[in-house]
């Protein structure tokens, strides 16, 4: 468990520290099971000394370190994070936070062993979500959701190929519980959606190997609680490539990401939880 120290002013740091353990990546990866965080041989094969965090941890730790300094426990509605190194099993992460207004905070993620080589840095704004079922969609896109999401019930199917991308299905399911350390988390339920975008790309954008360079997200809807998750309850993830760049063995790839709440589909319309934008790359050394 770590510790945190509360700032005495809006325009001084938040700090903590917490350790990456085989529970911090494991419960994460019953969503996304990219073999770089499970296995210690895939991860050498794709160039890592070790088995990565998931980027998402890292995110989650410092978002939850600013949502409790955010006005009115506000939820998260902006993010833009950059990944600059990899976070290996038995690191420690640090997360310094700070902001001069209790909504707009920057953060960086280090090893406090060495704050030379920081594993990520973000920008984050929080304020109100629009109501769940209030956010409009376009109608030529909602159709196309739509027919998208009828042939995968039609084909007793969870996922679809698209033209450089994947449509996947999940059932929700909290990540919680009193073996994650609780510093993780409010973070991870400010990213529940990012959950389930990272269970994709980290396993189809090119595949195994992969991990983030940087993530843009904006959070549309408010986000579930334990209270109001049912076993009806799913997303649906759209992930479609861009773009990519090839430079010998290493890939950069540029995805569109969104995620629809699809829990009352199709006797309502999908409704938009969160939209995107990431940069992943395979096979950095």
């Amino acid at each position: 468990m770590g510790y945190q120290e509360r700032a005495s002013s809006v325009s001084d740091s938040y700090r903590s520290v917490l350790p990456i353990t085989d529970v911090t990546i494991g419960k994460v990866a019953g969503i996304d099971p990219n073999k770089v965080h499970l296995d210690a041989k895939a991860a050498q094969e794709a160039g890592f000394r070790d088995r990565l965090a998931h980027g998402v941890t890292l995110l989650a730790y410092a978002v939850g370190n600013a949502q409790q300094q955010a006005y009115n426990g506000a939820a998260l509605t902006h993010l833009n994070a950059r990944f600059l190194n990899p976070a290996y099993l038995g690191d420690s992460i640090e997360s310094v936070v700070s902001s001069n207004d209790n909504r707009n905070f920057e953060a960086t993620v280090v090893n406090p062993l060495d704050t030379s080589k920081p594993y990520s840095k973000m920008s984050m704004t929080f304020g109100d979500r629009e109501s769940y079922f209030a956010m409009p969609l376009a109608a030529a896109e909602r159709m196309i959701l739509q027919a998208q999401l009828g042939f995968m019930a039609a084909t007793n199917t969870d996922s679809l190929a698209l033209p450089n991308g994947y449509i996947k299905r999940f059932p929700v399911q909290p990540i919680s519980g009193h073996d994650i350390p609780e510093e993780l988390h409010v973070g991870f339920n400010e990213l529940q959606p990012l959950l389930y975008v990272s269970g994709v790309l980290g396993n189809h954008f090119p595949g195994q190997g992969t991990i983030y360079a940087s993530q843009e997200a904006k959070f549309i809807t408010n986000p579930l609680t334990k209270a109001n998750l049912h076993k009806a309850h799913e997303y649906a993830v759209v992930n479609q490539e861009l773009n990519f760049e090839q430079k010998g063995p290493r890939r950069k790839s540029t995805i569109q990401t969104t995620v629809w709440d699809i829990s009352y589909f199709p006797f309502n319309f999908p409704y938009l939880v969160m939209d995107g934008k990431a940069t992943v790359v395979k096979n950095i050394h």
